[in-house]
Parts: structure tokens; sequence; C-alpha cells
């Protein structure tokens, strides 16, 4: 008897890390899309304009805004792995 309420404990914490999996994953979708379109948005309208102006010091900091942008995106899915 005492194995059944322990199963059932355990099935329905199961259920509940699913569902929480599931929000984070959520969660993680949406930052990245943020990311992507802030940080990668902008470092490219950057790049144009300050290869367009001709200012290298504008240029090379969109460049970093896109390869920041890249390394928040991949720390969303380690974020994402440690959470499920």
């Amino acid at each position: 008897m005492y194995h059944f309420f322990f199963s059932a404990a355990s099935m329905m914490q199961y259920q509940e890390n699913s569902d929480l999996g599931a929000l984070v994953s959520l969660l993680m979708w949406i930052g990245r899309c943020l990311v992507l379109a802030i940080f990668c948005g902008t470092g490219v309208v950057k790049v144009v304009k300050g290869q367009a102006d001709e200012r290298p010091e504008q240029k090379s900091e969109g460049f970093i805004l896109i390869a920041a942008g890249g390394v928040l995106f991949a720390m969303t899915f380690a974020i994402s792995g440690i959470f499920s």
C-alpha cells in the first residue's frame, strides 16, 4: 500500500517537472527571439550605417553587438538545459 502512494507521488512530481520544463522552454524561445531582434538587428543596422558613412568604429560596434547577441543566444540553450 505504501509503495502505491510513493509511486503516485513520484508520478505527480514528474508531471510538474514536465510542465516546468515546457514553460522554461517557451520562455527561452521568447528570449531568443528578443535577443535576435534587439542585439543582432541593431548590430546589422550599425554595420550598414558605419559602412555607408565610412566610420569604422561604428561598423566595429555593430560587429560587437552581433557577437554579443550570438553569445546570449547560445547562453539561453545552456540555461534551458539546466532547468530541464
